[in-house]
């Protein structure tokens, strides 16, 4: 049943209004309902989006953001089967192999090594780029990976005073990414 037969239903009982096609009580209920029903619209969307199963477009991104690393380049289906391993993770799942598929779905193919003794994890590479602010997209998402007791070192390569101007990023772009100068040094 639509809104306006709703409003109809409710109010024809109390005999006060006239009710007909013509009259200007059925006129302003006509503008409720079309409110109502873009007022529904919004929140079927709000809650569509959610939720991982059901979220196409900024459920996914925001998700993602709390992973450190948004994926646009996936299709809609690969974000949301990534999301939900990771949303998923229980204690149990820190064995060499799980953190590796976490560091798959984050983007990160290279593998790592975890040294207990010294309470370090570094990964053995990143994706192919120097760019500080790209990179720390990957940092974030290491740093939500890797168990809590071990210390993540990411080695970003070689860089000059020069290369950094080169990347023609605004101080705020750097401090976004959390790009410190030891990290850059």
């Amino acid at each position: 049943m639509s809104a306006l037969n709703e409003m109809i239903d409710m109010l024809s009982p109390l005999g006060i209004y006239s009710l007909s096609r013509t009259s200007l009580v059925y006129k302003e209920l006509k503008v409720y309902a079309y409110a109502f029903l873009s007022i529904t619209q919004y929140i079927n969307s709000i809650l569509r989006e959610a939720f991982v199963s059901s979220a196409e477009n900024d459920g996914l991104a925001l998700k993602e953001q709390l992973f450190g690393s948004e994926r646009p380049d996936l299709t809609v289906s690969e974000r949301r089967e990534r999301l939900i391993t990771l949303l998923s993770l229980c204690s149990d799942d820190f064995t060499e192999d799980d953190i590796r598929n976490q560091l798959l779905l984050s983007g990160i193919s290279n593998g790592f090594t975890a040294d207990a003794q010294n309470e370090t994890f570094a990964l053995l590479s990143l994706p192919q780029t120097n760019d500080p602010v790209e990179l720390s997209v990957y940092s974030k998402a290491v740093d939500k990976i890797a168990p809590a007791h071990l210390f993540p070192l990411i080695n970003i390569g070689e860089m000059t005073w020069d290369s950094i101007d080169g990347y023609n990023h605004t101080f705020w772009e750097w401090d976004n990414a959390a790009v410190r100068f030891d990290m850059i040094e």
